[in-house]
């Protein structure tokens, strides 16, 4: 199953739900997929604040981290983009792996458990 996206602009973010299944086999082919569909999204509703929820069916495999992060980078991922992940805990340590490369290649990204932290993150000024 592919990866889905559903979105919303609500206040000054989009606020958009990505869920599919999370495995090897889709992880590095989706991903630079889901990253243009992100930009499309942001450049269309005119927004650089991007509030993500994953809601995967198995965890993100830690190997790829890095071939994720490079992916935003290949599909246009704009570094003016602020990013917030919210993810399950057994997509935690990965995510955190994928920030870590982004903010190395010049994005601000984090990443959380609870959407209101989130939300409060993304407001901060930039």
């Amino acid at each position: 199953m592919p990866t889905q996206v559903k979105y919303k602009v609500v206040k000054n973010y989009v606020d958009l739900e990505i869920s599919g299944k999370g495995t090897a086999e889709y992880v590095v082919s989706e991903s630079r997929k889901l990253w243009g569909q992100m930009d499309h999204i942001c450049r269309q509703e005119k927004q650089h604040r991007v509030l993500a929820r994953m809601q995967l069916q198995h965890p993100l495999p830690i190997r790829y981290s890095m071939d994720i992060a490079r992916n935003a980078q290949k599909a246009g991922w704009s570094p003016n983009y602020k990013l917030a992940f919210v993810t399950a805990s057994d997509n935690q340590m990965t995510l955190q792996l994928v920030r870590s490369f982004m903010v190395h290649l010049g994005y601000e990204v984090a990443v959380f458990s609870s959407r209101r932290t989130a939300r409060k993150w993304l407001q901060e000024q930039d």
